[in-house]
């Protein structure tokens, strides 16, 4: 999604904190132990006949991945001030 988001916005950086990870309910996916990096959700899961579970069940998972306003409002803030150093790059109108 990286090189995505900074083809889209001519450089921003973006965190990966920034980004929240959502299923196809939109419920927010967190990690059940944060000091691993495997991401699991009850969707990941399938019941087996004999009560046991399996992880990672076959087939497809969607996983959205949110930017939520407050990150894309600091963009488009940022975006602006981009395009008004083109436009003044000696500083000669002040905001």
């Amino acid at each position: 999604m990286l090189p995505q988001w900074l083809r889209y916005t001519e450089q921003y950086p973006l965190n990966i904190t920034d980004i929240i990870m959502r299923d196809k309910d939109w419920v927010e996916i967190h990690p059940r132990n944060p000091d691993r990096d495997a991401i699991l959700c009850p969707s990941f899961f399938k019941s087996a006949k004999n009560g046991s579970q399996t992880i990672f069940k076959g087939g497809k998972s969607l996983v959205n991945f949110h930017i939520p306003n407050s990150v894309y409002g600091r963009y488009e803030a940022w975006l602006e001030e981009c395009e008004f150093q083109k436009l003044f790059p000696d500083g000669s109108v002040s905001r």
